[in-house]
């Protein structure tokens, strides 16, 4: 099955607005990727202001390559049966696709695919080396009582375990990143937490948030523990 997919934020500024074109090949075994990304706009803005938000001068991004068995076989069922039309009503979001011999459009559930594209593309940064496989630090402390709780997750073997050796379930790990990302935190972080509750550190420099949110915390702990 061959997927071309053209993507573009419709509403973000530069220097965050991007393009992307994925092209993919997917057989039993693997899936052959072109994925070619590209920053718009920025000649609107100075080096330094591009500097600032956190980018280089030079992020755009090209790569050809393999993704294994587990992608073919996710994909070859999520490209099976994809609603596609002429016109987009999403005015933040272009995502067309091509499928195979099939009429090329626009998706319906522009919230559904973003996601999706996400996590090919963040398999891809894997693969390519671009990004490091994805690390969350927890601590869920009650009564006093702390306990650690690492999570560890490939988006390019699309695999995830939390405290080294215990796997976790896919979708269980999408609800788990949709609460802890999705969360509202305080400013303010520490290094040694000590209240009761659950508190987390996203890039691995020992600074923890706690997640405030009496049902969060508690889907949390559930997935977690």
């Amino acid at each position: 099955m061959k997927v071309i997919v053209s993507y573009q934020t419709l509403q973000l500024p530069p220097p965050y607005s991007f393009a992307y074109t994925l092209d993919i090949n997917i057989d039993n075994d693997q899936v052959a990727v072109s994925f070619e990304q590209e920053y718009l706009n920025r000649d609107t803005l100075s080096e330094e202001e591009i500097l600032n938000e956190g980018f280089t001068m030079d992020d755009n991004f090209t790569w050809k390559g393999n993704l294994g068995k587990v992608w073919a076989d996710y994909l070859s069922k999520l490209f099976e049966d994809v609603t596609l039309q002429d016109v987009s009503s999403d005015d933040s979001l272009y995502i067309h696709m091509a499928i195979g011999n099939g009429k090329p459009g626009m998706v319906l559930d522009t919230d559904f695919w973003d996601y999706e594209l996400q996590e090919i593309v963040q398999a891809i940064y894997e693969a390519s080396k671009r990004e490091a496989r994805m690390h969350l630090d927890f601590i869920f402390i009650e009564d006093g009582e702390s306990k650690e709780i690492p999570l560890d997750a490939s988006f390019e073997d699309r695999r995830a375990r939390i405290d080294g050796d215990q796997p976790l379930l896919w979708d269980d790990l999408r609800k788990i990143m949709s609460l802890a990302y999705n969360e509202e935190y305080d400013d303010k972080s520490t290094k040694d937490p000590k209240s009761d509750g659950l508190w987390v550190d996203f890039d691995g420099e020992g600074q923890y948030y706690q997640v405030t949110d009496k049902s969060a915390t508690e889907e949390l702990v559930d997935l977690l523990l």
